[in-house]
């Protein structure tokens, strides 16, 4: 007697997505340009201040510059006219 072929059928997975919920979507701020600020009322850069996003602050080498991102509680990016630096806020000796 001939044997039988195998007649065992293969099962096809079908793959259901989840739901995955939606992400909030962020509020945009609007862009920071150093032309929008007045560096007459400019607070003087110093690295053991705390400082806030949007602060028009003045360095003594570096010039003019504006606040743009708090990174975390030692660090702070700053907007200046020749490039985005990162400075150190609330330095403690």
């Amino acid at each position: 007697m001939p044997k039988k072929a195998s007649t065992t059928k293969s099962k096809k997975t079908e793959t259901v997505k989840k739901a995955t919920p939606e992400k909030p979507k962020r509020r945009r701020r609007k862009a920071i340009s150093l032309e929008d600020y007045d560096f007459n009322n400019a607070i003087e850069y110093k690295m053991d201040k705390n400082y806030e996003v949007r602060t028009p602050i003045h360095h003594k080498v570096f010039g003019n510059g504006v606040v743009q991102n708090i990174i975390d509680n030692s660090k702070m990016e700053v907007i200046f006219e020749d490039k985005t630096r990162v400075m150190v806020q609330n330095y403690q000796s």
